[in-house]
């Protein structure tokens, strides 16, 4: 599989002359020459009633971020997961997948920051929390493995990566509210893991639209919608000034689905605040979060 020839064929190529002389080996190149495809590899799927019906009724019942990015992305591979209801084969876990560590990491910073909801944030807290977050992480992986799965190999070793993720994380978070501090600003967490929903009016009609956005913090008068990205987020992801490249371009889906959020928010609070919008990338964690910009400015 690797593109060489095995240890035992180069043993027998090498020896197997050498013990009989009556052995003739070749080797030969075969050439498989190309043909194009007679199929035309395009997969067209005209739009019926029935399937204008179901995207009606995905618009009543709601689209979210993730949904209108995988349209954004790809139509066919809208088609196929939203209409055509198709699903990747589940299998049964043995190590720790990507998908798994990140919601792992979402959980466990919702147990954390759920009794600070509310509340104006200290140093105090945070160091509270650096010493419960271990113990949060283990606890939440183990709803999804047993003590055993977790005490050697590859588990062990993505745990002890979680619990480093959301301990730099903390530090990350403790040093932004001591700059903020000094500057006379306090922290409240406004929202903690909260729904949100509502409608916007299309040329077709009203659809709604709906999301849970991970944290909202205030920072003096200023509104800061949160998301956490198990994953590195480049600064490139979060410049959302071209709203032709915000509509087709893959690149900017961060600062698509931020910008959502923010229109959620600013459908349902109404509010008479500035708003803005960053996301926190726990593998690599930067005070405050990287901010979405949009023409250049952090205020949406």
């Amino acid at each position: 599989g690797g593109g060489e020839k095995s240890r035992f064929l180069t043993q027998l190529l090498h020896e197997l002359p050498g013990a009989n002389a009556n052995i003739r080996i070749q080797e030969k190149l075969l050439d498989v020459s190309s043909e194009p495809d007679p199929v035309d590899p395009q997969i067209n799927i005209p739009k019926t009633e029935d399937m204008l019906e179901i995207i009606r009724k995905k618009g009543e019942s709601g689209f979210s971020p993730s949904l209108v990015n995988t349209y954004r992305n790809c139509r066919l591979q809208f088609y196929f997961t939203a209409i055509g209801n198709l699903r990747a084969t589940e299998s049964i876990e043995e190590t720790i997948g990507a998908d798994t560590l990140g919601n792992v990491l979402h959980s466990s910073l919702e147990s954390l920051y759920r009794p600070l909801t509310g509340k104006v944030l200290s140093a105090s807290m945070f160091q509270e929390m650096k010493t419960l977050s271990e113990n949060s992480i283990y606890q939440n992986f183990l709803t999804q493995f047993s003590e055993e799965d977790l005490s050697t190999g590859k588990n062990l070793l993505t745990l002890k990566i979680a619990q480093r993720f959301i301990s730099r994380f903390i530090d990350s978070e403790q040093a932004h509210l001591t700059a903020l501090s000094a500057e006379g600003n306090c922290v409240v967490v406004r929202e903690l893991e909260q729904d949100f929903s509502c409608e916007v009016q299309l040329n077709t009609g009203p659809v709604k639209i709906k999301g849970k956005i991970d944290r909202i913090n205030s920072i003096g008068e200023t509104w800061r919608i949160l998301d956490y990205k198990s994953g590195k987020t480049e600064d490139r992801e979060l410049n959302a000034g071209d709203l032709e490249r915000l509509r087709i371009d893959p690149v900017l889906n961060k600062s698509f689905q931020l910008l959502m959020y923010a229109l959620l928010v600013f459908k349902t609070k109404n509010p008479p605040f500035p708003l803005e919008a960053a996301i926190f990338s726990l593998r690599q964690p930067v005070p405050g979060g990287k901010p979405l910009k949009v023409n250049d400015s952090r205020v949406i």
